[in-house]
């Protein structure tokens, strides 16, 4: 984020623009309470189809002071880019700013279509109308032109930006995470040093983005020592003491209840794998849950599987929040005790013991409708 905060710089303070006097409004109905979000904007018909409990925990949890200051700087109407390292709130501050903008101009698109589910969004490239993306720049020019695509992109809001067409662009993500897919030299099968890799190298990045902020404060983790040591990963500084630390951690017991220890794979197909032959050894009779997916075309752009096997004392993880305090939240571990009526029975590493019921999952289609996964 060096040469990101280098070319545009870390602003710690915006003022609004003078004369949006309806996004001023909107930003002081949200900042009520001290940064609680304690009306219901209009914008939130974009969840429509989501959990209503999801919405209520998140509408229930202040913002601090830094995501403050990034809501204003977007409600002001300018070109906004945010990171921050894992756990420092940026989806949640994310899906915060889409409800705070009018709903009709507002349009969340991500790179991935379970990126896009998270958001319950569109994809960037099924938005703009140009399928994969992979065609030629005048290829992809002439499918964007189309009257469908050009709709799409002119209920885009307009801010006093001259570029994109005058689209305000809100723009999230860590670039210290993995890095963007880029094309190998057919003839040498190497990556092209010249080559740009990331988007805040262009010239683009420079003219059009405004406001650049990190979001430093780690919500997620409260062990400061822990947090350092994961600052420290990210940005590639592992030093001695850090090693030494870390390989201490392999002598603690972490495992109990019938819980086992999360074993991470560099793969998706590792993980199957494994869970896949866990599964196998275990003793009965496998019981299938089948997804209710309105467009089966779509599935993989779901966090949820479309069909899962499940056995007694299978290990399980939360893919998504369902109750915030008690704990009940994405990645938490547990392990099924039983299946009763049908659902499983989830006993979790906090001692809480819940019967999983259907859950839903929604991704925006580029035409403005809904595609609804349940689980």
């Amino acid at each position: 984020m060096g040469l990101a905060h280098k070319k545009a710089g870390l602003i710690t303070q915006n003022t609004p623009l003078s004369g949006e006097k309806n996004r001023k409004r909107k930003y002081e109905e949200i900042r009520n309470g001290d940064g609680l979000m304690n009306k219901a904007s209009a914008a939130k018909k974009l969840y429509q189809e989501s959990s209503q409990t999801d919405l209520k925990l998140e509408d229930s949890i202040k913002l601090c002071v830094e995501q403050m200051e990034v809501l204003q700087a977007c409600t002001s109407g300018k070109n906004v880019f945010f990171t921050g390292s894992a756990g420092t709130g940026k989806g949640f501050l994310l899906r915060k700013i889409i409800s705070a903008l009018p709903p009709d101009g507002t349009v969340p698109r991500a790179s991935t279509g379970v990126a896009a589910c998270l958001i319950s969004g569109v994809t960037l490239h099924g938005f703009a109308g140009i399928g994969s993306g992979e065609a030629s720049l005048q290829r992809c020019y002439e499918l964007a032109s189309r009257p469908k695509s050009a709709q799409a992109w002119q209920k885009c809001k307009r801010a006093s930006s001259p570029f994109w067409g005058g689209i305000q662009l809100i723009l999230c993500g860590d670039f210290l995470q993995l890095p963007p897919v880029t094309k190998r030299n057919p003839t040498s099968g190497n990556i092209d040093g010249q080559q740009q890799r990331f988007c805040f190298q262009s010239n683009a990045w420079e003219k059009c983005i405004e406001s650049v902020y990190e979001l430093k404060d780690v919500h997620r983790q409260s062990d400061p020592e822990f947090i350092k040591i994961l600052n420290h990963i990210r940005n590639g500084h592992v030093n001695e003491g850090i090693t030494e630390r870390l390989i201490a951690t392999s002598k603690q017991i972490i495992e109990g209840n019938g819980i086992l220890a999360t074993q991470l794979c560099s793969h998706t197909n590792d993980a199957d794998c494994i869970n896949e032959t866990k599964l196998e050894n275990l003793a009965g009779e496998k019981v299938l849950f089948k997804a209710e997916d309105s467009d089966a075309h779509m599935t993989k752009q779901f966090q949820a599987t479309s069909e899962l096997y499940l056995k007694v004392n299978a290990q399980v993880m939360l893919l998504k929040n369902l109750n915030i305090s008690s704990g009940l939240v994405n990645g938490a571990r547990g392990v099924v005790v039983r299946i009763e009526k049908g659902l499983p029975v989830v006993h979790f590493k906090n001692k809480i013991e819940y019967t999983c019921k259907q859950e839903k999952w929604i991704i925006k289609t580029p035409s403005g409708g809904t595609v609804t996964g349940r689980l």
